[in-house]
């Protein structure tokens, strides 16, 4: 093993380095830089981008916060994959290398990927439906709250949401929600 020192020019440099030649990630406390890291690497395994295993070391309840705003997020299906395959959380460091030296030993984590790109593609499909079957303000407000959550309910937020996801997809949204 060995030990890369990242002294780039910016945080992306940072976080390149990371990604292409790290083996595993593990998380300790840390500041907005480490979130920042953190963030883009769960987004990427979320996304199917990344099988580089990553996870949190939680020390003393530091990411207690983050860990509820990922449960949230799922039950409220902002996120498809679920937060224990997205960034396994362990309350030591010999815990979370443990994990990660049996992830690296494994391969690359095939299922999370396909778990992903299934999230993914399901939600496009879902997408391209409720925008073609939008025929009024209400209808779509109904089919956007369906597709942000398969629960059936979500609030006004969640709606907002599926609207802006729907555009980043590159689906036209052509009526405002009330």
């Amino acid at each position: 093993s060995r030990m890369v020192v990242v002294d780039g020019e910016d945080l992306a440099e940072r976080k390149r380095v990371l990604r292409t030649e790290a083996d595993a990630i593990i998380a300790l406390p840390g500041g907005p830089g480490t979130w920042d890291e953190l963030f883009e690497l769960v987004a990427l395994r979320q996304l199917g981008m990344s099988t580089l295993p990553v996870c949190l070391v939680n020390i003393d309840g530091y990411y207690d916060g983050f860990v509820q705003q990922m449960r949230r997020a799922e039950l409220d299906c902002v996120i498809k994959v679920s937060p224990a395959q997205l960034l396994p959380v362990f309350d030591s460091a010999d815990e979370a290398l443990a994990w990660a030296l049996a992830e690296i030993a494994a391969g690359p984590n095939i299922e999370l990927a396909a778990a992903a790109a299934s999230a993914r593609v399901r939600y496009r499909e879902e997408a391209k439906d409720a925008v073609a079957q939008c025929a009024d303000t209400r209808a779509c407000g109904v089919l956007l709250r369906t597709l942000a959550c398969n629960l059936g309910s979500a609030s006004p937020g969640t709606i907002a949401v599926a609207c802006a996801i729907g555009a980043i997809f590159g689906f036209a949204v052509s009526r405002a929600l009330a």
